[in-house]
């Protein structure tokens, strides 16, 4: 290339930047190559007449390397489109493990709650109450809905609903109303 240009013979000139343009693409280098490509295509363009055969070859490699952009960059595209699709579905996985992982939490303390209450009741007549069975009859003496139970004691809407009809059913009521009527009588929750 400098061998062309001290030579001050412009067709010299392209016809190296044509050969380096071919060089880089070959070796990888697109972005170099199209510079180059670019610079030689300009001498040939300006020269038409003269250099049909350089213009044609120039164009040719220059199509190729653009090819290979588009490509290259399809192929980015792909796989950036692909890490978002994981990043997405292990977000979802993590949210349904945390979710597994507290109804697992639940369903075990409604286990652990019901075989203590099949374990032979003892001699007096006052009810036992667990402690969240407790939580939540404060709560719903306190006139709190099934939903602000659930988020006061950190529990889902339906488990709130069962330990809600286990609680009706060991004093023996129907609604909330009698429910709380039936605690102040007995004094469970003072």
């Amino acid at each position: 290339m400098q061998l062309a240009t001290q030579a001050e013979d412009s067709l010299l000139v392209a016809k190296a930047q044509y050969g380096l343009g071919r060089y880089y693409q070959a070796t990888g280098h697109t972005r170099k190559a199209l510079e180059e490509l670019t610079a030689a295509y300009s001498y040939f363009e300006t020269h038409s007449l003269e250099e049909t055969v350089g213009l044609k070859d120039t164009l040719a490699v220059m199509n190729a390397a653009h090819e290979e952009l588009y490509r290259n960059a399809r192929m980015l595209a792909i796989g950036a489109f692909l890490v978002l699709l994981l990043t997405i579905s292990g977000t979802l996985l993590v949210r349904r493990l945390r979710l597994t992982k507290q109804e697992l939490t639940e369903t075990s303390a409604v286990l652990e709650e019901t075989i203590e209450e099949l374990r032979p009741a003892e001699s007096d007549a006052k009810p036992v109450l667990t402690e969240q069975e407790k939580a939540i009859a404060r709560l719903l003496v306190e006139g709190k809905s099934t939903k602000e139970i659930a988020e006061a004691v950190h529990l889902g809407v339906n488990t709130v609903l069962w330990y809600r009809k286990r609680l009706y059913a060991k004093f023996g009521v129907h609604n909330a109303a009698a429910f709380s009527t039936e605690m102040s009588k007995r004094g469970l929750l003072e």
